[in-house]
């Protein structure tokens, strides 16, 4: 586990070096693009043979950070690995084996993948006409920072700053 969460994180570090360097479009950035392709999928095969076999490979079994490989594997992902992995992560995040921050982005990505509105605010998209970040749906929007709280998340508007976007989380409108 620990291997695969050294070579995940090898080649996205290899990714921000060669886009910061380069250009997105560059032959260079695209080629470090393509490594993450195949290191993602020879990740993705070796954690589901370990899910098959042990089931999710919580803090206990594996420790911190081999358990928190299998978790960016899953979350590097596409949807039907995600979703089939999710109840795993759950039962695990119940019994203290993944951390609920884990659980939170899997969740938001799923429904996210599921053109459902996110829970927890952790997933961001590219508006197509001005290049800059935006968030993607989210549902109960005035209580986000609750169930941000709860699952160990900073507040939204700290997240989002981080990609340059000013946000603040809408009053809960009361009746009069």
């Amino acid at each position: 586990m620990e291997q695969i969460y050294a070579k995940d994180q090898e080649v996205r570090q290899a990714f921000d070096v060669a886009l910061k360097k380069y250009g997105s479009e560059s032959k260079e950035t695209q080629q470090v693009l393509q490594k993450i392709i195949e290191v993602d999928k020879e990740n993705q095969e070796l954690v589901a043979a370990i899910l098959a076999k042990h089931g999710w490979p919580g803090k206990t079994m594996v420790g911190p950070q081999a358990s928190n490989a299998a978790f960016l594997v899953v979350q590097h992902s596409k949807k039907e690995v995600m979703e089939k992995c999710l109840p795993l992560l759950r039962e695990a995040t119940a019994i203290g084996e993944a951390d609920k921050s884990q659980l939170a982005l899997v969740e938001d990505k799923v429904r996210m993948y599921n053109e459902q509105p996110q829970l927890y605010g952790s997933q961001l998209k590219v508006n197509t006409v001005t290049g800059k970040y935006e968030l993607y749906k989210i549902e109960d929007e005035a209580n986000v920072n609750k169930r941000r709280e709860e699952m160990g998340l900073e507040p939204l508007q700290d997240y989002v700053k981080r990609f340059g976007i000013d946000y603040q989380v809408p009053q809960i409108k009361t009746e009069e």
